[in-house]
């Protein structure tokens, strides 16, 4: 792995998600749909839910504000793969993502 390189958090979603259906905490219905957008290419729509989803969990489960929104700007940071890069890209297209 380079320097700079770091693991985007939409992986937590991917270590957790067998867990979370076993324990009825996510739905068939959401888990099967990001699914399908992953199968079906459409890996940055997936990894923004799976974004949205993680925070939704650390929003409502907080007692205290924790400062965090499911906006475009808080779900484009969790995704950052390289420090190093401009992500300017990524930021507009997951909002476009998002607006789909």
């Amino acid at each position: 792995m380079d320097l700079g390189a770091i693991v985007g958090g939409d992986f937590i979603y991917d270590e957790i998600r067998q867990r979370l259906r076993q324990s009825n905490q996510i739905s068939a219905e959401i888990a099967d749909g990001i699914d399908g957008l992953q199968r079906d290419g459409h890996q940055l729509e997936a990894r923004s839910l799976k974004a949205v989803f993680l925070l939704s969990r650390v929003i409502s489960s907080s007692a205290a504000d924790t400062g965090l929104k499911t906006d475009a700007q808080s779900i484009a940071d969790l995704l950052v793969d390289d420090l190093k890069s401009d992500n300017s890209a990524l930021r507009a297209n997951v909002k476009v993502a998002l607006e789909e």
